[in-house]
């Protein structure tokens, strides 16, 4: 049996939607909101969604002669969020270390519990991102913030926003040990 989750803050909405759905058989849940909705979905372990999401580029990580250092705890680091969204998020970041640098270079990839919050930190030895201008923002691409153009400008833009609705935030900094800068995202 399917099951649903709607998050809404129309009390009519919800009872239509749930009087339609289980109708045909679905089992609905129901929030108010966005942040009841993450309440209500199952924890992710996100050290394993890590993992899944490094293994699917390592290859071209290689291909593209990367030294990778990961740092991911033996233990869990749980938290409310959809895998999907986490995923397409954080891939968007690791994606572009190999997508907008030159081959050959250094990145780091990590994930720790600070002060009770997940940290993912993206990390690389690339080209360094251009002051003035916000990378967050849609349609920023090669073309306004390194100078050659592949990509739509958007992955940066999802990535915020699909933290944003997790209640997290991401942010840009020059980084240290030699990288040029580093992603962080706290949830």
């Amino acid at each position: 049996m399917p099951n649903i989750l709607i998050a809404d803050d129309e009390k009519e909405i919800i009872r239509l939607l749930r009087i339609y759905l289980e109708s045909d058989g679905v089992t609905v849940f129901e929030a108010n909101d966005g942040a009841q909705a993450l309440d209500i979905l199952e924890k992710e372990d996100i050290d394993l969604a890590l993992v899944d999401i490094i293994a699917e580029s390592y290859c071209d990580f290689e291909d593209n002669g990367i030294e990778l250092n990961i740092d991911i705890p033996d233990e869990a680091i749980m938290i409310n969020a959809d895998r999907s969204e986490l995923k397409r998020a954080v891939t968007n970041l690791i994606v572009n270390v190999y997508k907008h640098n030159p081959s050959n270079i250094r990145a780091r990839i990590s994930v720790a519990e600070e002060s009770g919050r997940a940290e993912i930190r993206v990390a690389d030895s690339g080209d360094p991102l251009p002051e003035g201008v916000d990378i967050f923002e849609p349609f920023v691409t090669e073309n306004t913030a390194r100078t050659v153009g592949r990509g739509t400008g958007l992955g940066l833009a999802v990535t915020k926003r699909v933290i944003e609705r997790h209640g997290g935030e991401v942010k840009v900094r020059p980084a240290a040990d030699g990288y040029t800068k580093e992603f962080v995202i706290r949830l």
